[in-house]
């Protein structure tokens, strides 16, 4: 494991229950307002794109494997978020809804450039009644 990935999986695994506690305590608002705000100047802009995004997306993958704190889909998903943000990388949020067995059913998930960040690509059909965020989490239904 390189440097990179060692600092975003630790970063990750210390952020995930960060924000879920967050989330607890405090509400979506006010912790999407204080990852937005702590997000918003990029720490390290020189590091090219494509290996912010994979360090990233593995941080996820290794913290949801190998750690009894993984989160729920929206707690990853604004750790990841914030992590790729602190990074320069332009990414979005999406709050996906639907209905499964008479059940309102949510999920959130990452997207870069249009692609589908630590998830399958299905949950844009699995998820029809979808809301965006822009870089700075303030959303738009889709």
């Amino acid at each position: 494991m390189s440097a990179g990935e060692r600092r975003a999986t630790v970063g990750m695994a210390a952020l995930v229950p960060l924000v879920s506690t967050s989330l607890w305590l405090f509400g979506f608002r006010r912790t999407t307002v204080w990852i937005e705000r702590s997000a918003r100047d990029p720490r390290d802009p020189s590091a090219p794109l494509p290996l912010v995004v994979k360090e990233g997306v593995a941080a996820i993958g290794r913290v949801r494997r190998h750690t009894p704190w993984s989160g729920r889909c929206l707690a990853r998903a604004l750790g990841l978020w914030w992590i790729l943000r602190r990074r320069g990388v332009a990414a979005s949020l999406h709050l996906g809804v639907r209905m499964a067995e008479g059940k309102l059913d949510a999920h959130a998930w990452i997207t870069h450039d249009g692609r589908v960040l630590a998830d399958s690509d299905s949950v844009w059909t699995e998820f029809p009644g979808t809301f965006a965020s822009d870089s700075t989490l303030t959303f738009e239904r889709k």
